[in-house]
Order: C-alpha cells, then sequence, then structure tokens
C-alpha cells in the first residue's frame, strides 16, 4: 500500500512534516483554535448557568 501512496505522490517526508509545523502562521492557528475552544468552553458554561436558573 505504501508503494501506492508513494506513487500517488501522497507520502509527506518527515523533514517537510516538520517544516510545516515549524512555519510562523502555525502560531496563528493555535491562537485561533484556543480561542475557538475557550468560546466554546464560555458559551457552554453560560448556557448551562441560564438553564440552572430557569429551573
Amino acid at each position: 500500500m505504501r508503494r501506492t501512496l508513494s506513487a500517488a505522490g501522497r507520502v509527506v517526508s518527515a523533514p517537510a512534516w516538520a517544516a510545516k509545523d515549524t512555519d510562523p502562521q502555525a502560531a496563528w492557528g493555535l491562537f485561533w483554535y484556543a480561542l475557538f475552544v475557550l468560546w466554546g468552553g464560555v458559551l457552554g458554561l453560560a448556557a448551562w448557568k441560564r438553564l440552572r436558573e430557569t429551573i
């Protein structure tokens, strides 16, 4: 199967994978993902608090 993926050009070499993670734009991705998770947590907490007030 590896030969098939290699022939299709879908195998990413280890140096290319490491270079992708050291890209400065990767830090922005982490920032936005963390912000999204934080926003989801706060939204869930607000919904839970609102639900507890109405019961």
